[in-house]
């Protein structure tokens, strides 16, 4: 994360789209065919009342190393992954990811 710039920075309003500059999505269909997704952001700005579920804090220009949960201990677990995105979304932001791993079974 190099820089981060929005209105909903790690999702302080939940009406609006959820902002970061790094972000992972991915949508899924779940075993009675309907479409769901999972999504993780990542922030540096000094935000106390954050969506912890969504959002982890992190030093601003320092690798990190995350894993997720994994997706199958979900109530609505998937089946078949449609579509995975890393992406930033804000007003302004620079980030940066090295590696990408898909782990199944």
């Amino acid at each position: 994360m190099l820089k981060e710039s929005g209105g909903n920075i790690a999702n302080v309003n939940p009406s609006s789209f959820p902002e970061g500059a790094v972000q992972v999505r991915v949508k899924y269909l779940t075993e009675d065919n309907k479409e769901k997704e999972w999504y993780h952001s990542f922030f540096y700005s000094n935000i106390i009342y954050y969506d912890k579920l969504h959002y982890s804090l992190v030093t601003k220009e320092k690798w990190f190393w995350y894993i997720s949960p994994n997706l199958l201990e979900l109530n609505n677990k998937p089946v078949k992954i449609q579509e995975i995105r890393i992406y930033g979304f804000g007003w302004e932001f620079t980030g940066q990811v090295a590696e990408v791993d898909i782990i199944g079974s």
